[in-house]
């Protein structure tokens, strides 16, 4: 196949060892120092050196994005990197390719994923050099971490599945659902429901396509639906969301924890997926695929279930992916809430926050002064019961 290319005033056809090259670019953090990396990653790539050059870019452009924050990279050197005539190459990748274009109008779309995970191969008509790009690219840090956080996802399924007879699961923005596939217990038909929650009508057809003779139940809803109370789950074993977070806001991501906690029956679990701000590719990511994220570091992740009180779960952990980029924060509920007991003034009466009325045994009775054998005056009645 033919390699489209695009001339650059700047680029030079020298070639020169990569090593060199590095050193030489080491201290250019300015526009002008960006469009010198840029130049460079051009020559390479024309000169088949297409590793090196994505190497190079992808490594320059992160350090870029993380030494001048958000602003001003949006600003200046974002705007320097789409113009520079080494988009035309990049964007011969078609998974850049549709990371940019954004067909289904969002950012990270599960078609997008699909090429991460294996399932869409190289369309016909792409070039030799936009083939070999999308290979570099299908092995960086952040693709690996999005196929082994869908591993994580499988595992947890089928951990489920082993707690729980015929546990029912929520995905909530489940895209594609590909981890539904690499999940056993999906598989063999041992989980007695998995409702796939999206807002995509695409998505959710190719859910219903691939995995509904696996009980897998598609339902077109938005994270909306559940953070205004539309929704009513209840009595799952297992919540979770891979991707969703990456785009909320820390006082919906917060929200959206706690509603989830809600949904758990006792002994369930939720899990929630974070990239977080180390990922190798920030730059990359934020330029030429057009695909902006909200990352979380470990103690923002622990700050979002600050509203589940501690004495309601029985695990409360964070972890990473294998590769490092991706972090999850899991709770487990507790199989019973225990109560606080708050003794009154009159020894007879006691308080518990969620009971309307609570009986004490003789021993409770007799080490609070009350004799042991008068009962409980419960709402007026009385009940000699020990509960």
């Amino acid at each position: 196949m033919a390699v489209v290319t695009s001339s650059s005033s700047s680029a030079s056809s020298d070639v020169l060892p990569v090593h060199r090259t590095i050193e030489a670019l080491e201290s250019k953090t300015d526009s002008a120092g960006c469009i010198a990396v840029l130049d460079e990653c051009y020559r390479l790539l024309t000169s088949g050196q297409v590793r090196a050059g994505m190497d190079l870019l992808m490594d320059r452009l992160s350090r870029l994005r993380r030494a001048h924050g958000s602003e001003q990279w949006d600003v200046v050197f974002l705007a320097e990197a789409i113009r520079h005539p080494i988009s035309r190459l990049i964007w011969q990748d078609p998974f850049t390719d549709h990371s940019f274009r954004k067909p289904r109008g969002y950012p990270g779309d599960a078609a997008l994923l699909d090429y991460i995970y294996g399932r869409t191969g190289i369309p016909e008509g792409t070039s030799e050099l936009g083939e070999a790009i999308f290979q570099v690219n299908r092995d960086r840090q952040a693709p690996r971490s999005v196929r082994s956080r869908a591993q994580i996802l499988a595992r947890a399924i089928d951990e489920a599945a082993a707690r729980f007879d015929s546990p029912r699961i929520l995905s909530i923005a489940c895209g594609h659902l590909r981890e539904a596939e690499m999940s056993s217990a999906v598989m063999d038909g041992r989980v007695g429901e998995l409702i796939a929650l999206d807002q995509d009508p695409l998505s959710l057809a190719e859910v219903d396509r691939a995995y509904g003779a696996k009980g897998v139940r598609p339902v077109q809803q938005s994270v909306r639906n559940i953070i205004a109370g539309k929704t009513d789950y209840r009595d799952l074993h297992l919540v979770y969301a891979a991707g969703l977070y990456d785009y909320l806001s820390d006082r919906v991501a917060a929200r959206l924890t706690e509603l989830m906690f809600d949904m758990l029956a006792p002994g369930g679990s939720l899990l929630v997926a974070n990239f977080a701000p180390c990922v190798e590719d920030l730059g990359y990511i934020e330029s030429y695929m057009g695909w902006k994220l909200i990352y979380r570091e470990p103690e923002q992740m622990t700050a979002l279930a600050a509203g589940i009180p501690s004495s309601q779960w029985k695990s409360h952990r964070l972890f990473w992916d294998e590769h490092e980029s991706i972090i999850f924060l899991e709770i487990t509920k507790r199989q019973t809430i225990k109560p606080t007991v708050t003794f009154l003034a009159d020894p007879l009466n006691v308080a518990v926050p969620g009971l309307a009325n609570v009986t004490t045994g003789d021993r409770v009775r007799s080490r609070n002064g009350a004799h042991p054998h008068n009962g409980v005056r419960n709402n007026g009645a009385e009940n000699p019961s020990e509960r």
